[in-house]
């Protein structure tokens, strides 16, 4: 009989266990469900919590890539993209100049007109390329005459040299006045507009055209022979007329400068 009730006791005692060992594991498996719940709630609180700044700025960084991705695409599509074997190409087209509506007609005139003066035009082309530079090398070259360095700009283009800035400048000290004026934190510099002097006579032109002379004989040797033939001209004029009217002559030779430099 105690045999029978220990087997039967102990028979018991495995039920329960079993029992117990059963609800452990039922608790646990709806545990874990709620964990995950509670995983996802909390991720969704943080985006939640995740201050407005950041968002905006995840917004437009991923902007930004789609932007650049986009931009890299039509870089290499489009044509006028070089490629690496043309290092010195240029993306900008040069202009044609024989297309321009004058170009014919500035071609058929060319050939009516003298050497010498079809010289001075390709002189001139080879100047205005650079207008800068041509003017800072001729400044720096060895024997360059004393001449205005305003003027200069006007020789080397081609443009009427104003007499009576190289007049003035002949009685002043230095180089050329400047005048300076502040608007505030900007400083603004200009040169004098209204000269010193002024050429009023016979002989302030000549002392006014002989250094023009010079100084365009020096950036172009092929006109000496020109220039030299226009001062006995205007000074031939001076002597046949009384000094009262030699303004006029001063008048004409302005308009005769201006006439050749259009040409």
């Amino acid at each position: 009989m105690c045999q029978s009730l220990l087997v039967h006791d102990s028979a018991q005692v495995n039920e329960i266990d079993l029992a117990r060992k059963g609800l452990r594991a039922g608790s646990q498996e709806p545990g874990a469900g709620l964990g995950d719940n509670n995983g996802e709630e909390r991720g969704r609180s943080q985006m939640l919590r995740q201050p407005k700044g950041k968002k905006c700025a995840d917004r437009l960084r991923s902007r930004s890539r789609s932007r650049s991705s986009k931009r890299t695409d039509s870089r290499s599509i489009s044509p006028l993209n070089l490629s690496n074997d043309e290092p010195g190409a240029s993306k900008r087209q040069k202009p044609d100049p024989s297309k321009f509506a004058w170009a014919q007609n500035s071609k058929a005139a060319e050939k009516n007109l003298q050497p010498e003066v079809r010289e001075t035009i390709t002189m001139l082309c080879h100047y205005t390329i650079d207008i800068r530079f041509a003017r800072s090398n001729l400044l720096n070259s060895v024997g360059v005459p004393e001449f205005p360095e305003a003027e200069w700009g006007n020789v080397l283009r081609g443009k009427p040299v104003d007499l009576n800035h190289v007049f003035s400048r002949q009685y002043t000290l230095g180089q050329d006045e400047k005048h300076v004026e502040k608007l505030g934190p900007v400083e603004l510099s200009y040169r004098a507009i209204t000269p010193a002097k002024v050429v009023k006579s016979a002989g302030d032109w000549v002392i006014a055209w002989q250094r023009t002379t010079a100084a365009i004989v020096y950036a172009f040797l092929h006109r000496k022979q020109e220039l030299e033939a226009y001062h006995n001209h205007i000074f031939s004029f001076f002597g046949a007329i009384h000094a009262d009217y030699h303004y006029r002559i001063l008048d004409y030779d302005r308009a005769v400068c201006k006439k050749v430099a259009a040409m």
